[in-house]
């Protein structure tokens, strides 16, 4: 899904290249140069035994450090093919200032959009989210969804393995809890997703309410009823295979009850305790889904309908007009999303009861 109004080009993210540590005197492992020195030197979180062998199904081929607090890591895992993603999967862990592993700590999960050129840097270089959790005593955990992932087990893809909801649920969620000091609970565990992120959020937090008591879509596609975004997900879906269909359906087909089943609308009631926050921006009325401000538009009225069900259900929900935000425009574009994320710092801190020691998170 496109955004725009960012200092790149990009489509619901954008391709960021991976900096390279050494020529800053910072260290980088990889699995297949060896180990040279101590892996807490790059991680703290990281062992010598993570480069050699899986762990909850997931391999750690390197890991960089992009910052005091922010981690890079490039990863394999037999659930996800590296074709399907713009540059190799991998994710990004944002500690704490201070992290310290005689506590314990809440986890946010940070989707990107997906699109051919996204990223999950996104939220850090283009969403700003290192800055906007500073002084937010909690770990950010950033995953890859691939050039065309959608946040599920694709149904119709033999020739390109694409198990994202079970890479993000069943491999990577254990695996942090295996590797950092966390509250390994819903309790201690929020779900943020911009544009089709969004999506994704909310559909994990409906799909395992067990697992996420905070859930927030930032213009996410929340009504699947509209046919355009329907038309939207099949030709994502054709440019990566060759099939309209592969990633809900069967051959050439998408059946009405595949469609429903992956409908965030139908499962709206598993979400009756779970704290959700919806976003969304004016845009511009249309049905052009490639002009991103007609994108916006239509992921509105979507957000609106889904608003309507949780408000008729009584399900307990934010919904915020993302245009009343300082420095969003009302599109959809990650300037958008991360004024977003920071004014959603308050319901998420009181969510996982969060020690704010800077203010910053307030709107």
């Amino acid at each position: 899904m496109k955004s725009t109004h960012r200092s790149r080009k990009v489509r619901g993210g954008t391709s960021i290249t991976l900096i390279s540590l050494l020529l800053t005197g910072l260290l980088t492992i990889s699995a297949c140069a060896g180990v040279a020195t101590s892996e807490q030197t790059v991680a703290p979180f990281l062992t010598s035994s993570d480069y050699q062998q899986p762990s909850h199904g997931i391999q750690v081929l390197s890991a960089n450090k992009i910052s005091d607090r922010t981690y890079d890591l490039k990863i394999t895992t037999p659930l996800i093919d590296d074709g399907a993603t713009s540059g190799g999967n991998g994710f990004r862990i944002t500690l704490p200032t201070d992290y310290q592993a005689s506590r314990s700590y809440p986890v946010v999960y940070l989707f990107p959009g997906t699109s051919p050129d996204s990223s999950y840097t996104d939220w850090t270089e283009q969403g700003g989210a290192e800055s906007i959790l500073s002084g937010q005593q909690l770990i950010a955990v950033m995953p890859d969804d691939g050039k065309a992932g959608w946040y599920s087990d694709w149904t119709d893809s033999p020739d390109l393995s694409q198990n994202w909801e079970s890479f993000h649920l069943d491999e990577l969620l254990p695996w942090v809890d295996g590797h950092l000091k966390t509250i390994a609970n819903r309790s201690g565990r929020a779900i943020i997703g911009a544009s089709a992120g969004g999506y994704g959020a909310i559909h994990y937090a409906e799909d395992r309410p067990e697992l996420f008591s905070f859930a927030a879509s930032l213009s996410g596609p929340l009504d699947w009823g509209f046919p355009q975004i329907r038309s939207l997900i099949k030709s994502e879906s054709k440019t990566l295979t060759g099939s309209s269909d592969a990633i809900f359906g069967q051959g050439s087909t998408t059946s009405e009850a595949q469609w429903t089943a992956h409908d965030p609308r139908t499962k709206i009631g598993a979400l009756t305790q779970t704290t959700v926050v919806l976003y969304a921006g004016k845009g511009t009325t249309g049905n052009n889904l490639d002009d991103p401000q007609q994108l916006e538009w239509q992921l509105r009225q979507s957000s609106t309908d889904f608003a309507q069900l949780m408000f008729q259900i009584g399900n307990k929900f934010v919904n915020q007009i993302g245009e009343s935000l300082p420095g969003c425009d009302g599109g959809h574009n990650w300037n958008c999303w991360g004024a977003a994320l920071r004014h959603l710092m308050p319901q998420l801190a009181g969510s996982l009861a969060l020690a704010n020691t800077s203010g910053i998170g307030n709107p």
